[in-house]
């Protein structure tokens, strides 16, 4: 008779043979489902700033985020996809969702993602970090050099350490709440506020407006 360990490995090597799941970004299927309210021009407008993360868009889209979010990872695959076949498709700007609690993995990865982006190397580190959920370290996220194969000096530390940094995510947080986000991803458009993980196609109609 097979154990249960034995079944839930089963199981699991044919949920990844079969495409359903694979490692990395989170690819789960079937998405999960996403809902949006209309905002004005205005909100978008003050809220598109952040570090760009991919892609030279005419349309854009604003992500808040957290590195804690499986959904999220999902999501940057999804726009990943998109950007391999046209990187004209989308810009994406990126701001933060974390909280900052005592040990709070997803607040300090934020705030290594902030001086990832103050590195110019942001789109690589972004990755990186939702590959490695949940098991990232502090220390591991002020070695980049060590732990995504790049190049970058002791300043990266000195900048996780710094309160520009710090604050930087403080601020992208109060402007979510601000904006009465209630889950991650929220993708900011011209004319929407999306929470949740559209499909790729869907994702461009929104951004687009269409």
């Amino acid at each position: 008779m097979l154990s249960w360990n034995t079944i839930a490995k089963v199981a699991w090597i044919a949920l990844l043979t079969s495409g359903v799941v694979t490692y990395g970004w989170f690819r789960l299927r079937p998405h999960p489902p996403y809902e949006f309210v209309v905002i004005s021009a205005d909100v978008f407008h003050r809220l598109n700033r952040g570090g760009q993360l991919m892609g030279e868009g005419a349309d854009t889209v604003v992500v808040f985020t957290n590195y804690q979010c499986g959904a999220c990872g999902l999501l940057f695959n999804n726009i990943e996809s998109i950007l391999a076949t046209d990187s004209s498709a989308l810009t994406v700007r990126l701001r933060h969702f974390a909280p900052p609690t005592i040990d709070s993995v997803s607040f300090l990865a934020s705030v290594a993602a902030f001086c990832a982006d103050a590195h110019d190397m942001l789109e690589v580190y972004n990755r990186w970090l939702y590959e490695q959920i949940p098991e990232y370290s502090a220390l591991q996220m002020q070695q980049p050099d060590t732990i995504a194969n790049l190049e970058t000096s002791n300043s990266f530390a000195e900048c996780m350490e710094s309160d520009t940094a710090k604050s930087a995510v403080i601020d992208d947080l109060n402007a979510g709440i601000e904006l009465q986000i209630v889950g991650t991803p929220t993708i900011l458009t011209r004319q929407l506020m999306v929470t949740g993980v559209p499909e790729p196609q869907q994702l461009l109609k929104l951004a687009s407006g269409t």
